[in-house]
């Protein structure tokens, strides 16, 4: 009885390990790496784990972990724009995955009237950019802003203040494209936390007009009265404080 175990136990071994993969496929179908280089990992998909790496081009390394491709390129300093690609095989199937590496930026592109915008308890957001060469980025301030493999990340922390409204610039060569980003504090944008903003009837002043040097019309949307003019009994009217209520906080600050 034991013998009879072995034996299917044997056979089932010698016919699973003969069984011919039916697919092969990967979740990236080409790679374009940017001008400075950059590691991308791959994973290959089949029915059976019997992945080799056939050829590699000469300007970038490959290494094979079970179904795991990773995929490193260096820098362009050729001078000219790469192209090759990485063939994976799997028993008589074959997978070849183009590879690209620009010399310079062809594009840059971003999607129209796009916002990014984080919220005050902080966190992250990305944003897709189409672009084959190197980005670069100015105007993070009051947050982090990096560019990799095609997606623009925003992180910002937790923000007790207020809100900040920055515009990203991003670069690669010639072309150039500007990102809004607002990251919610708070406090109150408007009144930056003072509740009060500065009355814009008057623009401050407290006076509508003036009659002549010593004789003016108090602002009566920041709180004044009557005619301030100099007289027997002094001034008769009161002075506009120059300020109201934040319509946006309705005076809270936040």
């Amino acid at each position: 009885m034991k013998k009879i175990l072995v034996c299917t136990l044997l056979a089932l071994a010698v016919l699973s390990g003969c069984k011919k993969a039916t697919y092969l496929d990967s979740d990236v179908k080409d790679l374009t790496a940017s001008i400075s280089g950059q590691t991308d990992t791959i994973l290959l998909h089949s029915d059976v784990n019997d992945f080799k790496l056939e050829s590699v081009p000469d300007w970038a390394i490959a290494e094979l972990n079970d179904s795991v491709l990773i995929v490193k390129v260096g820098k362009n300093d050729s001078g000219a724009r790469r192209k090759g690609e990485i063939v994976v095989t799997n028993g008589d199937l074959r997978l070849a995955i183009p590879l690209l590496q620009q010399f310079n930026a062809t594009h840059l592109t971003l999607p129209e009237g796009e916002e990014v915008r984080i919220g005050k308890e902080g966190g992250s957001k990305t944003l897709p950019v189409d672009c084959d060469g190197d980005v670069k980025i100015e105007g993070a301030e009051g947050f982090d802003a990096t560019y990799k493999s095609g997606q623009l990340t925003i992180t910002a922390p937790k923000n007790e203040g207020a809100s900040i409204k920055k515009t990203l610039s991003l670069t690669s060569g010639p072309f150039m494209q500007k990102v809004e980003v607002v990251i919610e504090g708070t406090v109150c944008p408007r009144c930056n936390g003072k509740g009060t903003v500065t009355c814009p009837k008057c623009n401050g002043n407290g006076f509508i007009f003036a009659y002549n040097e010593d004789c003016h019309k108090s602002c009566t949307n920041c709180g004044g009265s009557g005619f301030v003019c100099p007289g027997p009994n002094g001034w008769d009217g009161k002075k506009g404080k120059g300020r109201i209520t934040c319509p946006d906080c309705h005076g809270q600050g936040k």
